[in-house]
């Protein structure tokens, strides 16, 4: 029975470091990867989005403030909208 035991426990040992070298090699891929999408999403592109969000958020905070009553008055029905959906 021993060396049964024995046979069972080396088969599962050589499971487990198979298993090992597997989660190896998909931790390399998976670093390849994220690598990959980094040099993808160059510093760039990041500060052309950035730009083009901030434009668009100063080009809001204009017409908000060159409109401030109707602009009022949409927060306001949004705001009832939104109240109206939370108390049913």
């Amino acid at each position: 029975m021993t060396a049964k035991k024995t046979g069972l426990e080396d088969q599962g040992l050589d499971e487990i470091e198979a298993l090992k070298a597997e989660i190896e090699n998909l931790k390399s891929a998976l670093e390849d990867k994220i690598s990959a999408v980094k040099d993808a999403f160059d510093s760039d592109a990041v500060d052309t989005i950035r730009d083009k969000v901030e434009d668009e958020w100063d080009d809001l905070k204009g017409r908000i403030g060159d409109n401030p009553i109707p602009s009022a008055l949409i927060a306001l029905g949004i705001g009832f909208v939104i109240g109206r959906f939370i108390a049913k």
